[in-house]
């Protein structure tokens, strides 16, 4: 019933067939190109081109046989499902892992309990609300199919082994983010845990195994890793993917794996629904039973100095002086509950696993500079690593952090019950959106210090050119800004933290997932090109340059720099390319921050009733008149 809902269905629809069309066009296009086609490679269509300097085209696109037409419509139903499971690997840890927390939070949850309605009744129903939810906006993907059917041929044996992945994947994250609602107290340590979990199982596993295969001191992992490689690792997407392409794979042995992978999916997806349901009555008894017991301590003068009297610290706190919001955001904003338990560990665990993968991979490249050899393998191949770990999982990292954290800066402050004492105080929006968003980067600090290092490990290698380093962190700066001050215009205009974070998990989404799925199109089309400057990610490994790139480009413009090979990674084909779409991916990240940081200033002065000169002692700087239902009056005197 909501608009929004509407014209989400209606933007991924028409995204849908936009990269439909494109895609199709592409391939016309490579048509009127070619001159012998090749077989099939992957799952693109590669066509062998005319001889160099030949300028002849036909004057007309060329008709596509009904085998280009098959492999068209096989390869555009694989990105459709891609799309949809990215779509649902988004949106269902940000829709489903803040429902009970959220009304336990508004404290509705112990009237509902009050009624006939069982734990699990309650449990599945707010997971089928969500189901519904996605449902509808998979169905939006359901015109795309007719169409790829009536333009091609798609397998249906390939259409039910997509479709019961994805629904059973859906089934799965549903039931964890459930059991992380009925454990977690507040919609804000929710959503970032599932998130958290959601990416460690994508990530870790694979990750691990192959560390324990190439690293000498990782294969003592291996006895944990084989029971990762029963139990959990076929869940995996990218596991599943990389099966079914194994050669010589009989019929047989694809249906059974296929039932083991979707088998698993669904059976943990029904122990964490079972588990939520236990939990659900019992986490309400415990919190009753904590709130008491906290009354008790807080009365007890004596032990309310012995607790103070434990919190040792390595350091002491740097005093207030007058910058107190900036001060409260660094010291007194610190994971609590749930989320304090679960994701420090967590943070600890992934930089020390990111730090020894980068230090192990370094040392051939440090051996190589060393020996003065001059063919830049080794370093080219640490570079590699650089651009895999450092701006694809050590990045994302810092990226989803930062976001997670400012687009929960003004939510968890309405839903604590300080937002209205914030808005009275005496501060301008000036020095509280600053302070937020210097905030969600001080408490991600040890993710960008480790993707700094591993910049900095690149360039004593050698694999990393001093220009690369210095673009690379230019471009962390204004990324970050953009991320943090987007989260943080979003966290203002949304009422809570499940709705904030959904926002900005959907915004990323869009700007650096756009780029992945048009570049799966052959031919290298115009949106693959046009949104370049957009995808943060892309960005961060294409300015990493070698020492060898480098001086390719500082020479005149060679249109051939890609089919040599030297920019292995690289779309453009010139240093102009090259320079444009750095120049402007940069310029739009920075100018795209100081905007929302504007616009967020502006909305904490409405809502507080300041004008725009509102000074930090006196009066507005003009009459503020608030709407109905929104806003506040000026303070006092």
């Amino acid at each position: 019933r909501q608009p929004r809902t509407y014209a989400l269905r209606v933007a991924f629809g028409l995204a849908l067939l936009v990269l439909l069309w494109v895609a199709y066009d592409g391939l016309s296009e490579m048509l009127a190109r070619a001159r012998t086609p090749t077989p099939l490679i992957g799952s693109a269509i590669i066509y062998r081109p005319g001889p160099p300097g030949s300028t002849v085209m036909p004057t007309r696109k060329p008709t596509l046989t009904p085998q280009d037409r098959y492999r068209f419509a096989n390869w555009a139903f694989s990105a459709l499902a891609v799309t949809q499971y990215l779509v649902v690997l988004v949106l269902m840890p940000a829709l489903v892992a803040g429902s009970i927390a959220e009304d336990r939070q508004r404290r509705i949850l112990q009237p509902l309990l009050a009624t006939p309605l069982s734990p699990a009744a309650i449990v599945l129903g707010k997971l089928a609300a969500r189901l519904l939810l996605i449902g509808l906006i998979l169905l939006a993907g359901l015109p795309v199919l007719v169409l790829l059917n009536l333009v091609g041929y798609v397998e249906p044996g390939a259409i039910a082994v997509a479709y019961s992945f994805i629904f059973a994947t859906t089934f799965f994250l549903g039931g964890l983010a459930m059991l992380i609602s009925t454990v977690a107290r507040q919609a804000r340590e929710a959503v970032p845990i599932a998130y958290a979990l959601v990416f460690a199982w994508l990530i870790y596993p694979l990750w691990a195994d192959s560390l324990s295969h190439s690293v000498e001191p990782w294969r003592a992992l291996r006895p944990i890793l084989e029971v990762l490689q029963v139990g959990l690792v076929p869940t995996n997407p990218f596991w599943f993917r990389q099966e079914l392409r194994r050669p010589r794979l009989i019929p047989a042995q694809t249906v059974a794996l296929m039932l083991w992978s979707i088998g698993l999916l669904l059976a943990y997806g029904t122990v964490f629904l079972l588990l939520a349901s236990w939990q659900l009555r019992r986490g309400v008894r415990d919190e009753e039973g904590r709130r008491r017991k906290r009354a008790r301590v807080e009365s007890c003068p004596r032990i309310r100095r012995w607790r103070w009297a434990g919190r040792l610290r390595l350091w002491p706190r740097s005093p207030c002086g007058d910058d107190p919001m900036l001060w409260k955001e660094r010291f007194a904003s610190r994971a609590r509950g749930l989320a304090g338990l679960i994701l420090p560990p967590a943070a600890v665990a992934f930089v020390g696993l990111s730090g020894a993968t980068i230090y192990y991979a370094s040392l051939p490249a440090f051996h190589e500079q060393a020996s003065g050899r001059e063919d830049y393998v080794l370093r080219e191949h640490f570079n590699t690593v650089l651009r895999n770990n450092g701006c694809v999982i050590v990045y994302g990292t810092w990226m989803l952090g930062v976001a997670t954290a400012a687009a929960v800066g003004v939510t968890s402050e309405k839903e604590g019950g300080t937002w209205v004492s914030l808005l009275a105080s005496p501060l301008t929006g000036r020095e509280v959106v600053r302070a937020k968003i210097l905030g969600a980067a001080w408490r991600n600090r040890w993710v960008g210090f480790l993707l700094i290092a591993m910049w900095l490990t690149g360039l004593a290698s050698g694999a990393v050119h001093p220009a690369g380093v210095a673009l690379a962190l230019g471009g962390l700066v204004a990324f970050t800004g953009f991320a943090a001050a987007l989260g943080t215009w979003i966290s203002l205009r949304r009422p809570s933290s499940s709705k904030a974070l959904a926002a900005m998990a959907l915004t990323l989404i869009l700007l650096n997932g756009a780029l992945p799925l048009f570049g799966m199109i052959p031919g290298d089309p115009w949106p693959s090109r046009a949104l370049r400057p957009l995808c943060s990610p892309f960005l961060e490994g294409y300015m990493l340059v070698t020492p060898r790139q480098y001086q390719l480009l500082c020479q005149d413009e060679n249109p051939s720099m890609v089919r040599r090979g030297d920019f292995i990674s690289y779309p453009s084909d010139s240093a102009t390319g090259f320079l444009t779409t750095c120049a402007l991916g940069l310029a739009l990240h920075a100018l795209a921050a100081l905007a929302f940081t504007r616009l967020a200033m502006r909305e904490y002065d409405r809502q507080s009733g300041r004008g725009a000169h509102h000074k930090a002692s006196g009066w507005p700087g003009k009459v503020f008149v608030p709407r109905r239902g929104r806003g506040a009056y000026p303070p006092g005197p």
